[in-house]
């Protein structure tokens, strides 16, 4: 995890039913803490395409306001996840701490 503008997001795209659990599991890695947000695109958050992927930026002159602090069912070397959000287009973001460091993993989530 560096300190840069917006989060890292992969190129697939995850269609999901509204509370759907969504499974995060870090191979194998005992975590110290994992920490799940959802920002809805559109709301505060842009998606810009990225070399195969994209960043999540806020939207000029806003505050990134359409923030969601997730539940999270912890496990060993993950969590579950309830995609209890509204219809709409999000980028999760999953912040994870383990032992040698810590990192950012974002994904893009669009809730039917």
């Amino acid at each position: 995890c560096v300190d840069k503008a917006g989060y890292p997001v992969s190129e697939e795209t995850l269609t999901v039913p509204t509370g759907s659990t969504l499974t995060f599991a870090y191979g194998g890695r005992e975590l110290d803490s994992l920490n799940v947000s959802a920002h809805r695109i559109g709301q505060g958050y842009q998606l810009k395409e990225m070399n195969g992927g994209g960043v999540l930026v806020p939207t000029v002159g806003s505050e990134g306001n359409a923030t969601i602090r997730l539940q999270i069912h912890r496990f060993g070397d993950g969590g579950h996840v309830a995609a209890e959000l509204p219809p709409g287009e999000y980028v999760v973001a999953a912040s994870v701490r383990v032992p040698q460091g810590d990192a950012l993993y974002g994904f893009h989530v669009v809730v039917e």
